[in-house]
C-alpha cells in the first residue's frame, strides 16, 4: 500500500501495523462482536484501521460524517468506540454521548515511517504471520449508503463478506490480481466495501493526495493498478486523462506527453469505479476503448436482521439487595451515563449502581472483588448482582462515592498522597498474602480461566495448569523474539535470561493506574477494575506499573509512578526480559 503521504506499506507491514493498533484497540474497549466507526480523513489510515478493527474480532462501519444515533447498526450497539481525529471529536461527541473516542494518527504515523516499517520487517524474521478464523456470528462490516434523502445501512458478518468474495471475485477482478488507485474524496462509506475487496484479495492500495493526481496514470504504472476508483465529481477529469492515454498509445494525440502514459501497455484490463451515477459521452469512450467502467461497487447488501433475544442467566445476587433484577439494569443502561475516567464498559445508571458489561467483562472479576473484601481490609465496590445475557456478562456494583485520583492527583498536597500511597502499599501486602480459595498452585484468575493482562495478548493466553506451563510460554514467546534479534545480534539466544519459576506466584492486580483508584470524602483509597487480577509471579506487578504508559484521556500524573514503585520491590531484570517479547505478543499472538 502506499499511503496519501507517499509511504509505502508492504501488505505484510500493514498488517503488523494494524496488529500493534489492534492491541490499542483493545485496551479501550474494542471487543469481539463490536462495531467501530471509523470516521478518519485519511484514506490509508481508514484502511489500516479496518484491519485493526478486524484483528480485535470486531466489525467496522466507516463514515464520512458522524451517524445518526436512531440507525440500526449505531442503536444495537451497547458502548461505542470511534475512530476519529481530535479535531473532529467534538463533532462526533455530539451524536453519541456514550462514545469513546479514540484518535489511531500518531501510532500510524509513527509506525509508517520508513525507519519503522524497515525495523518491523527485520524484527519479523522468517516467521509467518495469521489472523484469527472469522465466525459466522460477528460483524464484518456496516456501510451506509448516504444521500440527500436517505441513510440506510448494510451490515456484513464474516461468513457472508467471504462467500460474497468468493462469488464476486472472478466477476469483479477478471481472475487478475487487484490493485487500486484511490483518489482523495470518495466516500468513506463507499471505501469500506473497496477495503473489504482489497486485502480479503491480498491486492494491493495506492492512495493519492489532494495535490497528486497528476500522477495518476505514474500509479497505475508503478502498482499495474486493474481498479481506479474515482469520486463523482472527477469522474470526467479522470476518463479524460484514460482518453488521452488511449490516444497517445495508438499514436492518435498531438498533445505532449502525460506522466506515466509512456509506461502504458493497455487499458483494456482497467476498471474505473465511482460510488454514484456516472453517463454521458465520456462513458460511451471508455466502454468502446475497452475501459470498464462501474457505479455500484459493493455487490454486497444484507439487511440487518432482528435482534437476538437472549435468556438472562443470574450468577449471583447479593440476598440484601433483592430489589435489584436484571430487567430493570437492562431498562437503565440506555440512559446511564459515564463516571469519571471510564472508558465505555462502565455506566452509571443511579446515584448508588455501576454497571460494567461487555462481551470481554468475565465473572471471575466480580469473584475476585467479592473474595478481596471478605478475607482483606482493602477497600473494593460491593458486588450486587452478576448475570449474563447471550455472550455480555453484567457486574452490577455500588458507585463509590469520591475522587478518581486520575483527575484529583496534580491537586493533592504531599501529605494526602504518602497517605494514598501507604494504603496502597498495605494493600498490595494483603494481596500478596492470599491465597487462592481453591489452594491451586496454578497461575491465573481466581477461577482458572484465561490470563489476561499486558503480557498475554489481547486474545488473553492459557489457562496454564501449572507455574511451569506459563513459563514455558512466555519462553516460547522469548524464542520467537530472540530469532528475530538473532539478524543483528548474532548469538544473542545463547546468552539471553530465560523465564523460571524461581519467584512466587502472589495476588497481582496488574493494572494500578490512577484511573482505578478512588479516593472518599474519608481519604479511605478504593480498588477499582479487577479485570486483570490473578495469581502471577511475584515481579509482574512492578512490570506491569513501570510499562504502563497511559492512554488517551487518561495520561499518567507527574509522580504517580515514582511514588507507587516506592511501594513495590524493583525487579528491573525481570521487567526488561518481559519487554522482550512485548512485541511479539502484538504480532505473533496465535504462535
Amino acid at each position: 500500500m502506499r499511503t496519501s503521504s507517499g509511504t509505502v506499506v508492504s501488505c505484510l507491514t500493514t498488517h503488523l501495523i494494524a496488529a500493534r493498533l489492534a492491541s490499542r484497540l483493545s485496551q479501550i474497549g474494542v471487543y469481539n462482536g463490536d462495531v467501530v466507526y471509523i470516521g478518519l480523513q485519511d484514506a490509508s489510515h481508514v484502511a489500516i484501521c479496518t484491519v485493526a478493527v478486524l484483528y480485535t474480532g470486531a466489525g467496522f462501519a466507516i463514515m464520512s460524517t458522524p451517524p445518526v444515533c436512531e440507525a440500526p447498526v449505531l442503536s444495537s450497539q451497547k458502548s461505542l468506540v470511534v475512530l476519529v481525529e481530535h479535531s473532529r471529536a467534538t463533532e462526533w461527541l455530539v451524536t453519541a454521548t456514550r462514545a469513546v473516542l479514540f484518535d489511531p494518527t500518531d501510532i500510524i504515523m509513527e509506525l509508517s515511517t520508513k525507519d519503522q516499517v524497515s525495523r518491523l520487517r527485520d524484527n519479523l524474521g522468517n516467521d509467518t504471520f495469521a489472523i484469527g478464523s472469522p465466525t459466522s456470528s460477528k460483524i464484518a462490516y456496516a456501510v451506509s449508503t448516504m444521500t440527500t434523502q436517505y441513510q440506510e445501512f448494510l451490515v456484513v458478518d464474516h461468513r457472508q463478506a467471504c462467500d460474497a468474495m468468493r462469488r464476486h471475485h472472478s466477476q469483479l477482478f477478471r481472475g487478475a490480481s487487484p490493485r487500486f488507485v484511490v483518489l482523495t474524496g470518495v466516500g468513506n462509506h463507499y471505501l469500506g466495501n473497496v477495503v473489504w475487496h482489497a486485502f480479503w484479495s491480498g491486492a494491493a492500495i495506492t492512495f493519492l493526495g489532494e495535490n497528486d493526481k497528476d500522477k495518476l496514470l505514474n500509479r497505475v504504472v508503478e502498482f499495474n493498478c486493474n481498479h481506479i476508483i474515482v469520486p463523482e465529481d472527477e469522474f470526467e477529469q479522470v476518463a479524460k486523462i484514460l482518453i488521452h492515454a488511449h490516444k497517445y498509445m495508438h499514436g492518435q494525440s498531438e498533445l505532449h506527453e502525460q506522466a506515466g502514459v509512456s509506461g502504458l501497455r493497455s487499458l483494456k484490463n482497467i476498471v474505473v469505479c465511482c460510488p454514484g451515477p456516472i453517463t454521458g459521452q465520456s462513458v460511451e469512450t471508455l466502454r468502446n476503448e475497452s475501459v470498464e467502467t462501474r457505479s455500484d461497487y459493493s455487490g454486497l447488501r444484507h439487511n440487518l436482521k432482528p435482534t437476538i433475544k437472549h435468556p438472562i442467566e443470574v450468577l449471583y445476587s447479593d440476598p440484601a439487595e433483592h430489589d435489584v433484577a436484571p430487567h430493570y439494569i437492562l431498562e437503565k443502561i440506555p440512559t446511564g451515563t459515564l463516571p469519571h475516567a471510564s472508558f465505555g464498559a462502565v455506566v452509571k445508571i443511579s446515584e448508588s449502581l455501576l454497571v460494567k458489561y461487555n462481551q470481554r467483562v468475565r465473572k471471575a472479576e466480580a469473584d475476585m472483588m467479592i473474595y478481596v473484601q471478605l478475607h482483606t481490609t482493602i477497600h473494593v465496590p460491593r458486588v450486587i448482582l452478576i448475570f449474563r445475557q447471550g455472550e455480555v456478562t453484567y457486574i452490577v456494583m455500588e458507585l463509590v462515592p469520591g475522587r478518581n485520583l486520575q483527575e484529583v492527583w496534580d491537586d493533592l498536597d504531599t501529605v494526602t498522597r504518602q497517605t494514598v500511597m501507604a494504603q496502597i502499599s498495605s494493600y498490595i501486602g494483603q494481596m500478596r498474602a492470599l491465597p487462592r480459595p481453591s489452594g491451586a498452585a496454578a497461575p491465573g484468575p481466581i477461577d482458572g480461566s484465561r490470563c489476561r493482562g499486558p503480557w498475554f495478548t489481547f486474545y488473553d493466553a492459557g489457562p496454564f495448569d501449572t507455574y511451569s506451563a506459563l513459563s514455558e510460554w512466555l519462553n516460547h514467546k522469548l524464542d520467537i523474539s530472540l530469532r528475530s534479534l538473532e539478524h543483528v545480534k548474532p548469538g544473542v539466544s545463547s546468552r539471553h535470561r530465560r523465564f523460571t519459576t524461581d519467584h512466587p506466584l502472589v495476588l497481582t492486580h496488574q493494572d494500578l493506574a490512577p484511573r482505578n483508584f478512588m479516593l472518599d470524602s474519608d481519604n479511605h483509597v478504593w480498588m477499582l477494575d479487577w479485570d486483570s487480577a490473578g495469581w502471577y509471579p511475584l515481579y509482574f506487578e512492578y512490570a506491569c506499573v513501570r510499562h504502563d504508559r497511559g492512554g488517551d484521556g487518561a495520561p499518567i500524573p507527574d509522580g504517580w509512578k515514582e511514588a507507587l514503585l516506592t511501594c513495590l520491590e524493583e525487579y528491573e531484570e525481570e521487567y526488561q526480559l518481559l519487554l522482550t517479547i512485548e512485541w511479539v505478543l502484538t504480532v505473533y499472538f496465535f504462535h
